[in-house]
């Protein structure tokens, strides 16, 4: 990995306590009136415009001043202290991160959007946030509950929009933070208005994180008992348990685990009239890791050096322990991950007729290496997988108003592929060292998803949403071939539907005493599901004690809930208490 050189390091430290001193003050003064603000207009929430408190739904608004003053280095990190929100985050290079809400586990039913393209990719799911561009945030939406009846699949906790800058006026940033580890983060950001009457508005920012990372993943086995005999006594093990209470031994680590990091975002938008824009974005993430300095914890009682292959033994309480060491349990491949994602929008009306319609695409690219026995540091046997993944979606959506009514109708069209491969190297440093094609999958899926919703004003502050969306979709094209067991399966082509209603009534009073005012009473009920993954349909693979076989027949998986929900405002709004219950039935 590249070095950064002292001099950058001491101008990195220069920079940023410079641009801190100037800036916090400021900064921490106005955070808190803009997190406590009350007249936010969300969209999320009904694919509409609207007041948050004027819809059936528990929201969570953080902004781009709270994001800006506050340590955050991922996307992710922004949503920590949201209620009902669980963040899942062991390190800055973790490959596992995920965001779910309401108990709904990980990032396949929690669904993501950058604004309103999904980012959850097509093979398991799962959110690459190390590509999301922070510095690019105005605003992010965390809309709690079902939500298929608008979004379809994935919507099962509920929904988080992250939404991307468009300047009003010229603006230039640079922040540059430097730490332990050799760990630097740089960012720089410009926007502005162009032409006559500033119709055309660009903004770009780019970000650079690198370290040079500390020891993680610990080598952590199981031992049996046995005799001591032919082996090599040692020192240094430490006892431990696994996550089900069985006794485990600490033998070493994989080492310090690097990382280098890049962020590419640029965004242009043109306001035709008054009433129609135009926008087109890019936002790119590139990702590399590797670990460096392996370390084995275990010493030879006779020679007092390092131990990390051959037979060992020790003694745990009078219980002679033996086990088989090898060389590359101790060591951590290196991986990478690409991930573009691309959109086009336009918004018109056409007379009272509010039109809006996007198309997106999201290019992932992962690749990573894992070390096979009699591999070493210098080298030796390893594998390579490489996983390319792309969703392409368009939508269209029509806001008619009927009287005093609104009815929102549209449809979505997406299609997700993805493909693994993997090829088993000679050497696992080298990853064109490809020898032997281990394993292929390969699926397809196309998803056609109308929806409706109706706004019902019955009374002055009281409101109704009725809507219902029908997911349909076909599994295709899926295959797995494995050479080493014989197996070149092609499974035949299959068809889901899914129809997902969903009803809420939401009462703004705007009751008042003395100290409160109630700002919402609201409720909601309705179905959510989630769609199989390609990975669920096709991968089939084993670990050392378990096969995990595919199901290419798999259905929806599916959730029917409610909840009751109320917000109050303290103090002139400047405080705000919100209370939500909510409860999974089936």
């Amino acid at each position: 990995m590249r070095k950064t050189k002292p001099i950058v390091r001491l101008l990195s430290i220069a920079l940023f306590i410079n641009i801190f001193i100037s800036a916090a003050g400021q900064e921490i003064r106005s955070v808190l009136f803009d997190t406590l603000a009350l007249n936010e207009i969300v969209v999320t929430a009904t694919r509409t415009q609207h007041s948050i408190h004027a819809v059936p739904a528990s929201i969570s608004m953080v902004s781009k001043r709270a994001i800006e003053s506050s340590p955050v280095v991922y996307t992710d990190e922004a949503l920590r202290g949201i209620a009902g929100l669980y963040t899942r985050r062991t390190k800055p290079a973790d490959q596992t991160t995920s965001v779910s809400l309401r108990g709904f586990s990980g990032d396949a039913r929690t669904l993501v959007l950058l604004d309103g393209i999904p980012l959850n990719d097509s093979y398991n799911q799962n959110v690459n946030w190390r590509a999301v561009p922070a510095d690019a945030i105005t605003r992010i939406e965390v809309v709690k509950g079902s939500f298929s009846s608008l979004y379809g699949g994935s919507a099962m906790g509920g929904v988080i929009n992250i939404l991307t800058e468009i300047p009003r006026e010229e603006t230039v940033t640079l922040r540059v933070n430097y730490g332990t580890y050799n760990t630097y983060n740089i960012s720089a950001g410009y926007g502005n208005r162009f032409l006559k009457n500033k119709k055309l508005a660009l903004f770009l920012s780019a970000n650079q994180k690198s370290s040079d990372g500390y020891p993680a993943n610990l080598y952590q086995a199981t031992v049996g008992n046995g005799s001591s005999d032919g082996a090599v006594a040692v020192t240094g093990w430490e006892k431990a348990t696994n996550n089900r209470g069985a006794d485990q031994y600490v033998l070493g680590h994989q080492g310090n685990n690097w990382l280098n990091q890049t962020q590419l975002y640029g965004k242009i938008s043109y306001e035709i009239n008054r009433n129609s824009t135009l926008d087109f974005s890019v936002s790119s993430g590139f990702d590399t890791y590797g670990y460096t300095n392996p370390k084995s914890f275990l010493i030879n009682e006779a020679t007092g050096r390092p131990v990390n292959s051959g037979v060992i033994t020790f003694n745990d309480g009078g219980v002679q322990k033996r086990m088989t060491l090898s060389s590359h349990s101790f060591l951590g491949g290196p991986g990478d991950q690409v991930t573009n994602v691309y959109r086009l929008y336009y918004k018109t009306a056409v007379g009272n007729t509010g039109l809006t319609s996007y198309i997106g695409f999201v290019d992932d690219l992962s690749a990573y290496k894992t070390i096979s026995s009699g591999a070493t540091t210098d080298g030796g046997p390893g594998r390579v997988n490489i996983s390319p993944r792309r969703n392409f979606i368009t939508n269209v959506q029509a806001d008619v108003p009927v009287g005093n009514h609104l009815l929102s109708i549209g449809a979505d069209y997406k299609v997700y592929t993805a493909s693994v491969e993997e090829w088993i190297l000679s050497d696992w440093r080298d990853g064109n060292s490809k020898t032997d094609l281990f394993f292929t999958m390969d699926g397809k899926q196309m998803f056609i998803a109308p929806f409706a919703q109706a706004e019902i004003n019955i009374a002055n502050g009281l409101k109704t949403y009725i809507g219902a969306r029908y997911d349909y979709w076909k599994n295709y094209d899926g295959k797995i071939e494995d050479p080493s067991f014989n197996i070149n399966v092609v499974h035949p082509t299959t068809t889901k539907s899914k129809l997902s209603p969903k009803i809420g009534v939401v009462y703004t009073p705007e009751m008042n005493s003395n100290v409160f005012k109630v700002k919402s009473v609201r409720t909601s009920v309705g179905q959510s599901f989630r769609t199989p993954t390609l990975y669920s349909l096709y991968r089939t693979w084993a670990s050392s004690t378990t096969i995990y076989l595919s199901n290419p027949d798999l259905g929806p998986e599916s959730a029917f809930s409610w909840e009751f929900g109320s917000t109050l405002s303290l103090f002139n709004d400047n405080t705000k208490i919100g209370f939500d219950y909510f409860q999974r039935l089936s």
